[in-house]
């Protein structure tokens, strides 16, 4: 969960910055921030928090990865996280992109 978290906070500041210092014909600040989440990230509660935020904040400039193998670090995750996190996402304002196979580069 801390590494979403984080990534929101660059955006946040990339954001931020780009208002401070980029002027007309010069973007000096302007880049997108990237993120990789799995099962065990979504399940803490900052990731929740974060996410929330970054939706209501439309940081559109945030790209987040999730990696919905249904394995965290303690093993397989049936049980105990029965989320449908793609709809969770769309609920908290973000563009939501179903269906791409993690294993295919041109398909990412």
């Amino acid at each position: 969960g801390q590494g979403i978290a984080n990534a929101v906070g660059f955006a946040i500041a990339e954001r931020t910055l780009a208002a401070q210092f980029n002027r007309p014909g010069h973007d000096i600040v302007d880049h997108n921030t990237y993120v990789f989440m799995g099962d065990g990230c979504m399940m803490e509660g900052i990731s929740h928090e974060v996410c929330s935020l970054a939706g209501t904040l439309k940081l559109g400039k945030l790209v987040a990865f999730y990696d919905d193998n249904g394995i965290s670090i303690d093993g397989h995750i049936d049980g105990w996280f029965t989320d449908d996190t793609a709809k969770r996402f769309e609920a908290y304002g973000w563009h939501v992109v179903r269906g791409v196979d993690g294993h295919d580069a041109d398909a990412i």
